[in-house]
């Protein structure tokens, strides 16, 4: 008797409808456990280096310097820690020089494997404008901005991984 309900349920399964049936059910359950995983903190949806840069200098302008300590690389971390809490919020701060970003146009991005290079170009209510470069890092599936963050040259960041850059 259990024989003959095992075959049955594999003839069940070997059509061709039942079985994209049992696939669609896995994809679907696969999908529901990720945004439960993402509701609950579980998981998380990863930045682009451009999302991070992004959320770097609006960290800057939101004062938020949690938000900003979580996005550097784990030396800038251990580099924020050394310098003490007055200090990196003075260089938070200075990210967006004391001013609101009106607008950010990103330039260029490079991605060279684990690294990323981001020129910007930044536009305050003020009417300045200035360029921005920052080196991105993968570590594990998040992309981290590397210490010390808005202060590189563009030019001489990408020369760094590709040496015939702009020759």
């Amino acid at each position: 008797m259990q024989m003959t309900g095992l075959r049955s349920g594999l003839r069940w399964v070997c059509a061709v409808e039942h079985w994209t049936t049992l696939v669609l059910v896995a994809v679907v359950a696969v999908l529901i456990g990720q945004l439960i995983g993402l509701a609950f903190g579980a998981t998380s949806i990863v930045k682009s280096p451009r999302g991070t840069f992004e959320a770097l200098y609006q960290a800057s302008q939101d004062g938020d310097y949690e938000a900003a300590f979580e996005l550097l690389d784990r030396d800038g971390q251990a580099q924020a820690r050394a310098m003490g809490p007055e200090a990196w919020r003075e260089l938070v701060d200075g990210l967006s020089r004391g001013r609101t970003i009106a607008e950010m146009g990103i330039g260029s991005q490079r991605n060279y494997g684990q690294n990323a290079v981001i020129g910007v170009i930044v536009e305050y209510t003020d009417g300045r404008t200035l360029a921005r470069t920052e080196e991105l890092v993968r570590e594990g599936t998040h992309w981290r901005v590397m210490w010390p963050p808005g202060t590189r040259s563009f030019t001489e960041t990408v020369r760094k991984y590709d040496p015939w850059f702009g020759r």
